[in-house]
């Protein structure tokens, strides 16, 4: 039996708990989320010989012409930096920031419990989106602000967020796959297959 097309992105958007209404927030609410968001942002911005890639990134910055190779967006952004002989601590920062906000922003569109989202975030992503592969995690968080507009067909928005993701990390071009195949009809075991090889991917 075939499921309606509308189920590989309703897949993709599980990660994030369906939400149904939109969610509103107190005062102690909006300052408890704050200080979370702050204390995730400056942990990674000023952090010292940590992550897989650091050493990596930190050449990148120091090194004009090895930033010729990299996506046009994460490129513009270290020699932005250096234009303005900032230290490297605000390429962490701002990128960390980038990546921690697009988090939050879905966390809050699409979930009906922001809390675990993001503890769920914090457990299973954080250290890695955010301390290894700087560039991909910017680009992931990016992503997963595209689901409604994948939802509703929106392909100018889908298109616009595809190139800025793929501004920072090529991977990012798959997102438009994503929009088309919200027009396949997939049997039940074919998008379980799929989303299995995703993951192992």
């Amino acid at each position: 039996m075939e499921t309606s097309r509308d189920d590989f992105v309703i897949a993709i958007r599980s990660a994030f708990l369906k939400k149904g209404t939109q969610q509103k927030f107190s005062l102690l609410g909006l300052i408890f989320f704050s200080v979370i968001f702050l204390i995730l942002t400056l942990t990674a911005s000023l952090r010292y010989n940590l992550g897989q890639d650091y050493h990596t990134y930190l050449h990148i910055y120091k090194t004009p012409n090895a930033q010729l190779r990299f996506e046009f967006l994460f490129r513009w952004l270290n020699q932005g930096f250096n234009y303005f002989k900032l230290p490297y601590p605000y390429l962490f920062g701002i990128s960390s920031f980038i990546t921690i906000l697009s988090v939050f922003i879905a966390s809050k569109k699409y979930s009906e419990k922001m809390f675990l989202s993001i503890y769920l975030y914090f457990s299973i992503y954080y250290l890695y989106w955010v301390f290894s592969v700087v560039r991909q995690g910017i680009s992931n968080s990016i992503i997963l602000l595209s689901v409604s507009f994948i939802e509703n067909k929106k392909l100018l928005q889908v298109s616009i967020i595809t190139i800025i993701a793929y501004g920072f990390h090529q991977s990012g071009i798959l997102l438009i796959l994503f929009y088309f195949l919200n027009y396949i009809k997939f049997e039940k075991n074919s998008l379980l297959i799929f989303l299995i090889i995703t993951i192992i991917i």
